[in-house]
């Protein structure tokens, strides 16, 4: 059997444009400025949606709220902003009853005090307090565990060692 060399590729037909023909497409002239886009006021409370790509100038200290994205024309889009402070999430304090007290409890004290901070960027303010309470009794049922855990075990070494060296002393 004989080794057939396969077809040669054919340069020539649409969409392929070889130097010093008319049929070029015409060159990239990047614009000299950036696109101005008009800035309307907005009622208050109210976000503006900025067009994909535009950075939104926030004054110092401001950080945007919700997230903005692109919507089909005629559309509508409802946006929930968080309002008023972030709940205390007590993450410091379940990852402290964590390590030190009671290891079960405490995971699922740094699960909901991580959940508290994801719905509350989410905008759902009712479920981030509700996430923050729980992360607060989880963490605390962690706390009581261990302190009773550990006052148990030091009364037990106690008695231990009190009934080890009175049947020492005992002969």
């Amino acid at each position: 059997m004989e080794k057939q060399e396969p077809p040669a590729y054919d340069q020539s037909g649409p969409g392929v444009y070889e130097p010093g023909t008319t049929d070029q497409p015409p060159a990239y002239i990047p614009p000299t400025q950036p696109q101005q886009y008009p800035q309307q006021p907005y009622p208050q409370g109210q976000q503006q949606a900025y067009p994909p790509g535009v950075q939104a100038a926030y004054p110092p200290g401001v950080q945007p709220v919700g997230v903005y994205t692109a919507q089909p024309p005629g559309s509508t889009v409802i946006v929930r902003q968080p309002t008023g402070p972030m709940p205390n999430d007590y993450l410091i304090f379940a990852i402290f009853v964590t390590f030190c007290c009671c290891l079960p409890c405490g995971i699922v004290a740094i699960m909901k005090a991580s959940e508290t901070k994801n719905r509350w960027h989410a905008g759902d303010n009712e479920g981030a307090v509700r996430n923050s309470q729980e992360a607060k009794k989880w963490a605390t049922i962690a706390l009581v565990c261990g302190i009773l855990t550990y006052v148990c075990t030091a009364g037990f070494l106690i008695v231990y060692y009190l009934f080890i060296f009175s049947y020492l002393y005992s002969y």
